[in-house]
């Protein structure tokens, strides 16, 4: 029986996640403004949501390039990914609170913030910390594959779930539950290929190399040589206290 490798496994959950953001995102982006509608706000205040999740996306894009430029840990772009499909989610609890206009353009820009994340850097970054930056023209265009018949069967389904019922709150219920499970999926990745590198570093154990002294220089037996920076006889305090008396006094 042959076990796919670890990084094989997290390439799969990961695109899986990307797959479930991105139906998630298609759902809000086709029913958005029908939903405002079908609570009473005319045409024109369903189409300022729309806008308001494009200033979001365009304040958050340009806030996750700036962190993840400056970023000291790789790691950082999934752990946004995480973070932020996790709050689109749940920011839909907000509608199932009130039917208040406000509480829609709240929702807007949670989602704006979310739909930032599914995108441009911080993608980019997951790609390369994981799969390596000589594969990341293969798993990108994977990526753009696997977004694209994500955003292709998303609204569509959360249509006929509306024909379906009449009305909306399974279709909200199930954008809340594919932004939560591609949240997880990350998270799983993350969690996953922490633990198997701290077990690599464990059980590596580098071979130990012979050394001799000749001339303050460290000559390793695979005939490198390496200059010596340490003192082989250190100078003791009193002797640097004896020397510069003079000054001292």
């Amino acid at each position: 029986m042959v076990f796919a490798s670890p990084k094989i496994v997290g390439f799969h959950i990961s695109h899986l996640g990307f797959f479930l953001t991105a139906f998630g995102d298609s759902i809000v982006f086709g029913h958005l403004g029908e939903y405002a509608e079908t609570l009473g706000f005319t045409t024109d205040k369903g189409a300022y949501l729309y806008s308001v999740i494009g200033i979001s996306v365009m304040i958050l894009k340009l806030l996750q390039g700036v962190v993840l430029d400056s970023r000291g840990s790789t790691v950082l772009p999934i752990k946004l990914a995480i973070f932020f499909f996790f709050l689109g989610g749940m920011a839909t609890l907000i509608l199932f609170v009130s039917n208040e206009y406000i509480l829609l353009l709240i929702f807007a820009f949670i989602f704006g913030a979310n739909t930032a994340a599914s995108g441009g850097a911080v993608v980019v970054g997951i790609l390369e910390t994981y799969y390596g930056y000589e594969h990341l023209e293969l798993t990108f265009g994977v990526n753009l594959a696997v977004i694209g018949i994500g955003n292709l069967l998303g609204s569509p389904i959360a249509g006929l779930l509306f024909e379906a019922y009449e009305t909306y709150t399974p279709v909200l219920i199930l954008f809340c539950v594919t932004k939560v499970l591609s949240s997880l999926c990350f998270l799983l990745v993350y969690k996953f290929s922490s633990q198997t590198q701290k077990t690599y570093i464990t059980e590596v154990k580098l071979p130990q190399k012979e050394a001799f002294l000749e001339d303050a220089v460290l000559t390793l037996t695979s005939g490198e040589k390496v200059p010596l920076l340490v003192e082989t006889h250190p100078r003791r305090y009193s002797d640097v206290i004896s020397e510069n008396m003079d000054t001292l006094l």
